[in-house]
């Protein structure tokens, strides 16, 4: 089993270089992506950048500022790729290998493709007999075909050179006004087991609501019955959404296809051999070139994703056994799902976007936040016996009613843990969060509001230099957990050097 440095790296033409690199861990090891693991690194790329000198060397940053500590790129403009050029990474990192301080070294070589182009498309029709459009490069408009048509496929001829030994695919698409038809082979096979609302959306969808890029393969180039698989992209209807969205071709160079053939296969078929271009190390360092197609599709009917995201995050029950609010993503937009806040002549007014409980605290917490610049007249822990007063219709039965007033406690408790963890603990004229920071911040016992502040951080990625909370949560999950890693050991260590006086170092 390789034990070292794994790398993924790319220079793009006309942008500048970006490679992230990462720890093969222990068995026993906790991830800790959120965190350096060297305690130094050099990353650079040489080669022809145009600039007037000729060759010459970039010299990468973390991105830690951005989240990405283990990733490295620049701000700074000249240091673009050219198609047709190649460029050499080399890094050097300082880590904790095994338990051993070490010093690993990596080098690879990459050239950049010199051609690709989308030459334009062929779009789906009932009859098979539409006709070739040219990309121009603005959008090209084509209506979406329904089932059983939605499988016929948008056919993308391609133009490239010997240097192209791959295409790598991607999608961006509009998240906010953008869409799918529901009028699909796939909702159409899986209806019985669905429970769609409304609008006929019942938790299928081929993009995610909650991105805006998706995969769209790679295509290794080799002959297949006398023809390039590369010659001819294909697409089903039903994988491009509704509304404007960009397919961009990446050609790559032979290290790409290697990875993907060989490295990526030997993770789960230890028969494959892997091939990388990065000596003293393993992964990739490749060189692209980018080619675009822009689309436009409409439909008589469909589902935007701005309501499929407010579906996924709400829905409760069923066969699949949702959770309202259990994944990461709903927790970080559950203000925007559950709650309005409306502008009125006596000041604000908080509108439930939802009958769910976890909306009610996220409407309490907002109530909170307010409360330093506007007047309630009710208190925000008193919410549940206000709207109690309105009438089954809107709680959408008596039912609601009852099951949100029985939880009047856990809800005010939520919403109070909600305000304190966002504020750092800082009470405010109307809420208290004392007890919470003696529960979250000082005990030195693991209890509930511990590991809801832990997933509350998770959430945000542990960002310590954002929210200094979480930097006495980590201390506490370190020790509590007994977690084994030497990254977040270090990570630990340094944070109640910098802070002696943090309840959860004094261990």
């Amino acid at each position: 089993m390789y034990r070292g440095i794994y790398t993924f790296g790319y220079i793009v033409a006309d942008e500048s270089p970006y490679v992230c690199f990462s720890k093969v861990y222990e068995l026993d090891e906790t991830s800790a992506e959120n965190f350096a693991f060297y305690d130094s690194a050099s990353v650079t790329v040489s080669g022809n950048f145009g600039r007037a000198e000729g060759d010459s060397v970039a010299q990468l940053q973390s991105l830690e500022s951005k989240g990405k500590p283990n990733c490295f790129g620049m701000d700074e403009v000249g240091y673009a790729g050219i198609p047709g050029k190649s460029y050499t990474m080399n890094a050097t990192f300082k880590w904790d290998s095994a338990g051993h301080k070490v010093t690993s070294k990596m080098k690879a070589e990459t050239n950049i493709p010199a051609k690709i182009h989308a030459k334009g498309v062929i779009p789906p029709s009932v009859k098979d007999d539409a006709a070739f459009v040219k990309n121009d490069y603005s959008y090209l408009p084509f209506e979406f075909l329904g089932f059983p048509n939605d499988v016929k496929t948008y056919k993308i001829p391609m133009e490239y050179d010997e240097s192209v030994r791959g295409v790598l695919m991607t999608m961006s698409y509009d998240k906010m006004e953008g869409g799918e038809s529901m009028n699909t082979t796939i909702n159409n096979m899986l209806g019985s087991f669905l429970d769609p609302d409304s609008t006929g959306y019942g938790g299928v969808s081929t993009k995610k609501p909650e991105e805006s890029t998706a995969s769209m393969g790679f295509m290794t180039r080799m002959m297949v019955a006398g023809r390039n698989s590369l010659d001819t992209m294909e697409y089903p209807g039903m994988t491009v959404p509704v509304g404007k969205s960009t397919i961009y071709f990446y050609a790559t160079d032979q290290a790409y296809s290697d990875y993907v053939n060989t490295v990526l296969e030997a993770i789960s078929d230890s028969r494959v051999v892997p091939k990388s271009n990065v000596n003293g190390g393993t992964g990739v360092f490749s060189g692209m070139l980018k080619d675009s197609l822009l689309m436009e599709v409409s439909a008589e009917n469909y589902v935007t994703y701005t309501h499929m995201r407010g579906w996924d995050c709400l829905q409760e029950g069923g066969m699949a056994e949702h959770v309202p609010f259990e994944t990461k993503w709903c927790r970080l937009i559950e203000e925007s799902v559950c709650v309005e806040k409306e502008q009125t002549d006596d000041g604000v007014k908080v509108n439930l976007l939802a009958i769910k409980s976890h909306c009610v605290s996220v409407a309490e917490k907002v109530r909170i936040e307010l409360s330093d610049t506007y007047d309630f007249k009710v208190a925000w822990n008193d919410y549940i016996d206000e709207i109690a007063k309105n009438d089954d219709e809107w709680w959408w039965g008596r039912g609601n009613r009852d099951k949100i007033v029985s939880q009047k406690n856990s809800i005010n408790d939520k919403a109070l843990f909600m305000f304190c963890a966002n504020s750092d603990f800082v009470s405010n004229r109307v809420a208290s969060c004392d007890s919470l920071l003696e529960q979250c911040q000082i005990n030195l016992e693991k209890n509930k509001c511990k590991e809801s502040l832990w997933e509350w951080c998770s959430d945000r990625d542990w960002n310590i230099s954002e929210y200094p909370q979480c930097g006495t949560a980590l201390v506490s999950r370190y020790y509590l957990e007994e977690i084994q890693s030497p990254i977040l050991k270090r990570v630990v260590d340094n944070w109640c050097k910098e802070h002696p006086k943090d309840a959860q170092c004094k261990r």
